[in-house]
């Protein structure tokens, strides 16, 4: 008896445990086959912590650790808001998009809308699995011939899309009906806002390409061209500069190979300030014209293979640098890095480390 007891006990906890479990699971279907589709890639990103919390790739349910507002993303670009509002398994049905953009490559690359894998013609509209309206827009063999408007489930508008002969202008709206980015392709601009409707950046590839971007109280933040980018403070301090000047030109234009013509190599500058405008380090790198980023808003985003000499000051006198030196290891020749002190106005070695270790030896001497 008193054993029975024990295991109705243990029973009933671990039903009550279980209950207690917040789980998720989405279901998506294919609106053209009406069928579930068990292929589509997909996570559950906590919007407190940033981080997705899928386990496992071929997971089909997600554990949460509590209830609230997460972020579902999925079929690589597609995203969307999810409240969980009880315990147990919210099972939640998701429609896949109707209206696709697909690019063809060519030259140049065409953008067409497809409708269940063919060309999208006539007026079509695509719905959430609730019966709201995702999308509409009117079509011809896959060109957008009329205003395409999207919206979230709430039915609140997203963005619009607007055609026109010489380039199609993209809006995309802040919830309470604000524009939030402009893309014109006809005037060759783009422009971001505030959620309080002031001008965030300004970005022209019109001619020469710049760009401009501004604090929320207006001040400049950053100015860019194809040469060179500059990052301010909010007072007005300059925090960071980065030029590059383009290398082996001679190399590139007499290339036999029609790709390597195209293909230019820069040597960057990145000069590093502080809160006073005195310069704390200097950094020597090299990017091609295939890098995804022309200039980087931080140092992570640059391959550490790519730095070439990095130099470190102390009130604006240089007191370490790090330069590059390749090493015959195993019949083979491997990239280090090596560092230097100054004393008495000469450069004393002090180690040798690996080029995967730069950004741990770049933090501890960029904070001394």
């Amino acid at each position: 008896m008193k054993n029975s007891m024990y295991f109705l006990f243990f029973l009933l906890t671990n039903m009550n445990l279980l209950a207690q479990e917040i789980k998720y699971k989405p279901v998506f279907i294919n609106q053209c086959t009406k069928e579930e589709d068990k292929t589509v890639t997909w996570n559950i990103i906590d919007k407190k912590q940033r981080k997705p919390l899928k386990k496992q790739p071929f997971d089909v349910e997600v554990l949460l650790p509590r209830l609230g507002e997460f972020e579902l993303v999925y079929d690589f670009n597609d995203a969307e808001h999810i409240k969980i509002e009880k315990t147990g398994t919210t099972i939640d049905t998701i429609f896949l998009e109707k209206i696709r953009m697909v690019y063809l490559v060519s030259h140049p690359p065409i953008l067409l809308f497809q409708d269940c894998s063919t060309n999208a013609t006539g007026k079509i509209t695509d719905y959430y699995s609730s019966g709201k309206i995702r999308a509409t827009g009117t079509f011809e063999n896959g060109k957008l011939t009329d205003t395409l408007k999207k919206y979230d489930k709430e039915g609140i508008i997203t963005d619009i899309e607007i055609p026109y002969k010489k380039g199609n202008r993209l809006l995309h709206y802040y919830k309470d009906g604000q524009i939030k980015e402009e893309v014109n392709y006809w005037k060759k601009y783009k422009k971001l806002y505030y959620e309080t409707g002031k001008l965030a950046e300004y970005e022209s590839w019109k001619g020469k390409e710049k760009l401009i971007s501004y604090f929320e109280n207006g001040t400049l933040k950053r100015l860019r061209n194809s040469k060179k980018q500059e990052t301010f403070s909010k007072e007005g301090i300059l925090v960071d500069k980065i030029t590059r000047k383009e290398i082996l030109i001679l190399e590139r234009l007499f290339s036999f190979n029609r790709d390597d013509r195209n293909h230019r190599f820069y040597e960057y500058d990145w000069e590093q300030y502080d809160e006073k405008g005195t310069v704390k380090c200097k950094i020597v790198y090299y990017e091609s014209n295939y890098s995804l980023i022309d200039f980087p808003d931080s140092l992570q985003q640059i391959a550490q293979s790519s730095i070439d000499k990095t130099t470190f000051y102390q009130k604006g006198i240089t007191y370490k640098k790090i330069t590059t030196k390749y090493l015959k290891e195993d019949n083979n020749y491997k990239k280090w890095f090596i560092i230097y002190r100054k004393e008495n106005e000469e450069w004393i070695e002090e180690e040798t480390v690996a080029v995967e270790d730069f950004f741990l030896i770049f933090e501890k001497y960029i904070t001394k």
